[in-house]
């Protein structure tokens, strides 16, 4: 059963990743890239907040986005917030603007996000503005920051 589901889950992610490679093909290459990472960090903190991973299962997924202060501070609130109940992310648009990227592979920019989530109260949507850094890490881009603005 827990088989079927990682697999499930891994597909879905493909499918992500497939979906967004086909539509955004035309964009930046850099705003395609943040834009995954992005996507794949959401994704991976949804499934661990909502008891769908285990706590080093979502580790490992982390590992492969994101890295240094942001990695540690996602293990911290991924401990801090495993016992309780958050609302769940039904459905996210993304707007990747502002993007540069500099002459050592640093990259950073904006990102607006469109939430509709899931709460005891029902479907409630929400806009955010976040700013993000990216660097490369053994030859891939990872997440440095990601912060609300």
């Amino acid at each position: 059963m827990k088989k079927k589901r990682l697999l499930i889950a891994n597909a879905c992610v493909l499918l992500v990743i497939l979906f967004t490679v086909t539509v955004y093909g035309k964009t930046n290459d850099q705003e395609r890239q943040i834009k995954e990472l992005i996507t794949l960090r959401i994704e991976i903190m949804q499934d661990y907040y909502h008891h769908d991973e285990t706590y080093d299962t979502t580790v490992k997924k982390l590992n492969t986005v994101e890295c240094d202060s942001l990695l540690s501070d996602d293990y911290t609130n991924l401990k801090q917030f495993s016992r309780t109940e958050v609302d769940y992310i039904k459905d996210f648009k993304m707007n990747i603007e502002d993007v540069k990227k500099s002459s050592h592979g640093i990259v950073n920019g904006t990102a607006e996000i469109q939430w509709k989530m899931e709460g005891v109260k029902g479907i409630y949507n929400v806009n955010a503005n976040y700013y993000f850094v990216a660097e490369k890490h053994n030859g891939r881009l990872k997440l440095t920051r990601f912060k609300k603005l």
